[in-house]
């Protein structure tokens, strides 16, 4: 869904699962939680780092927590890219996003919740 060369991405697998992948924090490589988001229903999906932990939420409820990292983002060439597969250039998500947004700090849990709500997920 996101992508951004050699530093971030956040995705789905082809049987609905989240996952990402952050670059220059430990590289704690690929990883993903089990929480299906193919139910045609819309959701939100987020990804946080504070520095020191990833924290993957699927409509505001943490799913999955990486610990024990540390280090800044890679800064990696290229541009964004939403709704293009990140190894197959050639592959596009074919559902909808609406409401797509990146902060420059990591939100909190309640900052989340909040948004979820206010996008009447939960």
């Amino acid at each position: 869904l996101f992508y951004k060369n050699s530093v971030y991405d956040i995705g789905l697998t082809n049987d609905g699962n989240i996952f990402g992948e952050l670059n220059g924090v430990g590289n704690p490589g690929t990883w993903g939680a089990s929480p299906q988001v193919d139910d045609n229903a819309w959701h939100m999906l987020a990804m946080t780092y504070d520095g020191s932990q990833i924290d993957c939420y699927i409509d505001g409820s943490n799913v999955e927590t990486l610990t024990g990292l540390s280090g800044s983002l890679g800064t990696g060439a290229g541009a964004l890219e939403l709704a293009r597969h990140a190894a197959n250039q050639n592959e596009w998500f074919s559902g909808l996003m609406q409401h797509v947004a990146l902060f420059d700090t990591a939100l909190t849990a309640s900052q989340l919740l909040r948004l979820a709500q206010f996008a009447g997920l939960v």
